[in-house]
């Protein structure tokens, strides 16, 4: 059986929207140094980890996720926060955010993501 990268990038929108979205943020922050963006309908001092999302922004400043560039998840969540590696796993550490599963499937959907956008 081949692989195709569009079927796992759309089996990949299941877990990475649904969320388990800072996984694959963690992977383009990680290896291209893009920071991460944790949007939520309220501050984060007030925020209680209940509805987030988690992308990258790229150079051009437009947020990145699994959906592709701008896919709308800012108009859900108006607050958007830079986000380092360190706050996020802090976030990790107070349970507001779940334990990273395994990385290897977001770093692949990530690198396919980026090549579809021609950015590899």
């Amino acid at each position: 059986m081949d692989f195709d990268p569009d079927a796992f990038l759309e089996e990949m929108v299941h877990v990475y929207a649904g969320g388990r979205c800072y996984e694959l943020a963690l992977a383009p922050h990680e290896t291209a140094g893009w920071p991460m963006v944790l949007l939520t309908d309220v501050a984060v001092d007030d925020w209680d980890g209940a509805a987030y999302h988690v992308a990258v922004r790229m150079p051009d400043g437009a947020l990145l996720d699994i959906l592709g560039r701008d896919s709308g998840f800012r108009e859900i969540y108006p607050v958007a926060t830079d986000l380092t590696r360190e706050e996020l796993f802090a976030l990790v550490q107070q349970r507001r955010i779940p334990e990273p599963c395994d990385p290897v499937p977001a770093h692949l959907a990530a690198r396919l993501l980026l090549s579809r956008f021609g950015l590899q």
